[in-house]
């Protein structure tokens, strides 16, 4: 995970400082795991995969106290990534 991404994602949750840096990181880092797990092929960091993981992270610091909202949109963007064939990763794809 690069620092660009972490700096990225902590402007999205007006954070500044980097007392969170390391929950972030983890957060970043599962957030990635967790869309491979579901079949979409992360390498091109594009728009998309950057949305999704800015949701994952608000969703798990209950960002502005929307925490399910944030989840159910989540959800919902790896769902719809995971059925576009430039996502699916090399080998999941029948």
């Amino acid at each position: 995970m690069s620092d660009i991404l972490l700096d990225r994602m902590k402007a999205h949750l007006r954070l500044t400082g980097n007392a969170l840096d390391e929950v972030i990181k983890q957060d970043i880092d599962t957030a990635l795991i967790d869309m491979t797990d579901a079949g979409i092929d992360i390498s091109s960091m594009d728009g998309k995969i950057c949305k999704a993981v800015e949701l994952f992270l608000r969703w798990q610091l209950n960002f502005n106290g929307e925490a399910e909202r944030y989840q159910k949109n989540y959800r919902s963007l790896c769902d719809m990534m995971s059925k576009q064939k430039n996502y699916i990763l090399k080998g999941d794809a029948e």
